[in-house]
């Protein structure tokens, strides 16, 4: 049985490495900044470095959903539509060689072709697994560099395109030379993104807008 929540609202966080706060501590990670910025809120850190949408929505269905949240929040990065990495191992660019761990950082495949339907498949499910979904794309997973087209759009998503956030004077703080977000990177994002949460039923309805303590990586459900 999953745990009871205080009598509040349950969320759950699901995304790649930038949701579970690679580079930090788990009280310094988005989910758990989020948890703090938002009242009577409880947020599970259900991030997992690496995932891509598909993986995402599988941690939702087969895993987080034994929590029974009332929401959901993904954020989205920039390979989050390509192949997952445990496809690699097939993959004709990785060699014996690239298996080692000093080489990895000089030598790994070069990125998997995107799946484009990835996102309609992928946001389907999960919008049909809780009543709420929350979409917050840091990183355009459809293009490379700084070409900011538009962003599908999916109907009963909450979408906030956050790739702004990227550069300029609206830029996330992040650790340098390896890009991920500082303590205060993710603060400032759980700011922003708890913001729009509270406010989302006005300001985005329900197709999204397009422009210590804190949350835990969950105990396993009894």
């Amino acid at each position: 049985r999953a745990p009871e929540t205080s009598g509040g609202r349950r969320l759950v966080a699901l995304g790649d490495s930038f949701t579970y706060g690679q580079g930090v501590r788990t009280d310094e990670a988005f989910p758990a900044q989020l948890e703090q910025r938002m009242t009577d809120t409880e947020v599970l850190n259900f991030g997992t470095p690496g995932f891509n949408l598909d993986e995402a929505a599988d941690q939702l269905e087969f895993f987080a959903a034994a929590w029974r949240p009332d929401a959901a929040v993904l954020l989205v990065s920039n390979n989050d539509l390509e192949a997952p990495l445990c496809s690699w191992k097939d993959s004709s660019q990785f060699s014996p060689l690239r298996r080692l761990y000093l080489a990895r950082p000089l030598m790994m495949p070069a990125p998997q072709n995107r799946d484009e339907a990835m996102w309609d498949r992928a946001l389907a499910r999960l919008k049909g697994l809780v009543p709420e979904l929350y979409v917050v794309v840091l990183k355009d997973p459809f293009r490379d560099g700084i070409q900011q087209g538009p962003l599908p759009h999916t109907p009963g998503v909450r979408l906030l395109d956050a790739r702004m956030w990227n550069s300029g004077t609206e830029a996330l703080e992040t650790i340098e030379r390896e890009g991920h977000l500082t303590a205060r990177g993710n603060a400032d994002l759980a700011e922003r993104v708890g913001a729009w949460i509270s406010g989302a039923g006005e300001s985005a309805g329900p197709s999204g807008a397009q422009g210590s303590p804190g949350a835990r990586r969950p105990a396993r459900p009894r």
